[in-house]
This record gives C-alpha cells, sequence and structure tokens, in this order.
C-alpha cells in the first residue's frame, strides 16, 4: 500500500506479524494494531481518545449517541445520528438526477446545500426555497420553476428564455409565446 507522497504505508506490528496501513491504524506497545491515528491502549482494548476515555481499565464515551460514542467536535441528532458541528441535517425522501443522495437522514453543509421538501440539493440547483428536479428546468425571478426542455435554451443575447405569467406564475418561453394582459399566456409571438 502506498500513501500520497508515493511512500509504503503498509507495516508489520508484534510477534504475531499483524499487517497495518499507517494511514489508517497504529501498533502498540508493539504487539496490538488499533484502528484510528489517536487510538490508544485501555487494557488490552483499543479505544479512540477523540471519542472514548479510559477509567480503571473500562472504556468508556466522552458523549454517547444511543450507545455510539462521538467526540466533542459533533453532535447527536435526535439521539440517533451524528454529525459534525456546523453540518445540519436533512431527512432525505426524495431522490432525482440533480440531487442522488441516499435517503434518509444525511449531514450537510449548509453554506454548500440546501435541504427543502425532504430534498437535498447544491444551491446551483436550487430556485428560492426549492430544489430543481431534473437539468430541463429554470428558475423565474427566485422563486417559480418552470419545467420544459426550452428554458434551458438561452436567447442570442444568452438570456434565459422562461418567464411567468399571472397570479398562478404560468411558466412561458418569450421565443414562443407572450403573456396578454399580464394574466394569459398565448402562443406565437404576435398573439393578441
Amino acid at each position: 500500500v502506498y500513501g500520497i507522497n508515493n511512500q509504503q504505508t503498509a507495516r508489520v506490528c508484534g510477534p504475531q506479524k499483524q499487517c497495518y496501513d499507517t494511514t489508517t491504524g497504529v501498533c502498540l506497545n508493539g504487539t496490538t494494531v488499533c484502528p484510528g491515528l489517536d487510538a490508544q491502549l485501555c487494557g488490552s482494548q483499543c479505544y479512540n481518545t477523540s471519542s472514548e476515555v479510559c477509567i480503571n481499565g473500562n472504556v468508556q464515551c466522552i458523549n454517547s449517541c444511543n450507545g455510539t460514542c462521538y467526540s466533542n467536535s459533533q453532535y447527536c441528532y435526535n439521539n440517533t445520528f451524528i454529525c459534525n458541528v456546523g453540518q445540519s441535517v436533512c431527512n432525505i425522501q426524495t431522490s432525482n438526477s440533480l440531487s442522488y443522495y441516499p435517503l434518509g437522514l444525511t449531514c450537510y453543509n449548509s453554506t454548500q446545500y440546501m435541504c427543502s421538501n425532504s430534498t437535498l440539493c447544491a444551491y446551483q440547483y436550487s430556485c428560492g426555497n426549492q430544489c430543481y428536479s431534473s437539468y430541463q428546468s429554470a428558475c423565474v425571478n427566485n422563486e417559480t420553476i418552470c419545467i420544459n426542455s426550452l428554458y434551458n435554451v438561452y436567447g442570442i443575447n444568452n438570456q434565459q428564455t422562461a418567464r411567468v405569467c399571472g397570479p398562478q406564475k404560468q411558466c412561458y418561453d418569450t421565443t414562443t409565446g407572450v403573456c396578454l394582459n399580464g394574466t394569459t399566456v398565448c402562443p406565437g409571438l404576435d398573439a393578441q
């Protein structure tokens, strides 16, 4: 196994000649391989010093989330899910071509992603407080998502051609239709 700087990271530990990777584990007391770079021994048991402590030969959690230990740089959501401090939680129930995250609870960075109506999306695929569901979408006035392959086509001046008309915010394409009296979409550019 080789690391980033092309140095071999595989090592052997103790008389049992246990193999381990120095990027993911440590050899303690020359006899025991433990997972994690900050692992220590508590008696003969490995423990992670960022989330556990050794008290009188017993490993105990610093913090516990339904029986799973976690560190002070993390938090427990609803006693079921562990996230890093600064992350938010989204209960994803919907997935699509622009939002292909696993269903269920997930942690996310709210400066890069938004969670809306049980869908997680990158801000570039959001419109107001909604997530796009397809590449054939256009965001109008940062509040209405228009879905149609034509709306992604930009006019000659590189301007989006999608618009909305009336109180129902009916989507239309300015290259193929007009909004009459601010209420009705009519096909054709010379409709009256």
